[in-house]
């Protein structure tokens, strides 16, 4: 039995995510797209905001990250009524191609992948990447905004991979 049918969450890639009875994705197709979250239950249109735009998405922590397709990073606190970002950095050395590879939060880090390039960043440790310290929903939003702030204080953080 079909509940709802909704033409208002078109992804075209990086998945959705459902929590809090919202779920979120980036709508939209090839012509660009924006970050919209509807009501699970009814597919209503809770809310779509350019800002967040169309990307490959990750819930970890309780908190979403949106990885954009032009390399953008967004760190977004779940809500119902509106996009609220709580930060946002662009990847250092990006490829020309489309980022639509999906962010990844393990054991710490914040792993991003561009073509043959992985960066990595500490979500956990604050200052030296090798100061260990326990990781608290205040401090994560911390260290995001660090990176936000000032990516090229972080480069010394990442680890590049090159593929071949």
């Amino acid at each position: 039995t079909e509940v709802y049918f909704t033409g208002r969450m078109q992804n075209h890639h990086g998945g959705m995510i459902v929590t809090g009875g919202a779920l979120y994705g980036a709508n939209g197709g090839n012509g660009g797209g924006m970050m919209t979250c509807i009501d699970f239950q009814t597919g209503d249109l809770l809310w779509r905001d350019r800002k967040g735009p169309k990307g490959s998405l990750l819930l970890a922590d309780g908190r979403i990250y949106l990885r954009g397709e032009d390399g953008e990073v967004l760190l977004i606190e779940p809500s119902r009524e509106e996009l609220v970002e709580k930060g946002r950095f662009d990847q250092p050395d990006r490829s020309s191609s489309p980022a639509w590879a999906h962010p990844i939060v393990a054991n710490g880090k914040l792993y991003i992948r561009d073509q043959d390039l992985l960066v990595s960043y500490d979500v956990t440790a604050r200052g030296a990447c090798d100061r260990s310290i326990t990781k608290t929903t205040e401090h994560f939003l911390e260290i995001f905004d660090e990176v936000a702030r000032d990516v090229s204080d972080c480069l010394d953080r990442r680890v590049q991979v090159q593929f071949r």
